[in-house]
């Protein structure tokens, strides 16, 4: 796999150490709507790009500052990882602590399997979210191309 989208040539991190693969079990996300778009699964760093060029300038700076761990966590895209179907109600109840009080709420939340290719998973719980991965996206990631299992509303 490629990730010469994501990762540039000067990245003093190896984002990627410990990551793996997985093709097989279904994990969740919060969408903006009811069907999954390439939107939905860009980077606290990709959508840095719509700022203004000061801006970007200075929050780069900032996450750069901050060290690997941060670099690294702004490159990935959260997602949480559903092992057992009985943490589903978990998973939904930390998803919308989260965001319900932000001003860009999402109301939807995918099931979904990732193919071959897509790109690696990191795994990053947290004590609020102990599901939490980093998804680090190929340069190939089709979101059209996910294995969708269900869209529910949030």
């Amino acid at each position: 796999m490629d990730f010469s989208k994501i990762f540039e040539d000067d990245l003093p991190c190896d984002c990627l150490d410990k990551c793996f693969e997985d093709c097989s079990t279904v994990y969740m996300r919060k969408l903006n709507r009811d069907s999954v778009v390439l939107k939905d699964f860009e980077s606290k760093w990709e959508k840095n790009q719509y700022r203004s060029e000061e801006e970007r300038n200075a929050w780069e700076r900032e996450i750069r500052a901050q060290g690997c761990k941060r670099i690294c966590g702004a490159k990935g895209v959260s997602v949480s990882k559903l092992a057992d179907p009985a943490h589903e109600n978990i998973i939904m109840e930390n998803i919308r602590e989260a965001f319900t009080n932000t001003r860009r709420y999402r109301p939807n939340v995918a099931f979904f399997k990732f193919k071959q290719g897509d790109g690696l998973l990191l795994d990053k719980p947290s004590n609020a979210i102990k599901y939490h991965h980093d998804f680090y996206k190929s340069d190939t990631f089709d979101c059209t191309q996910l294995e969708i299992v269900k869209v529910i509303p949030l």
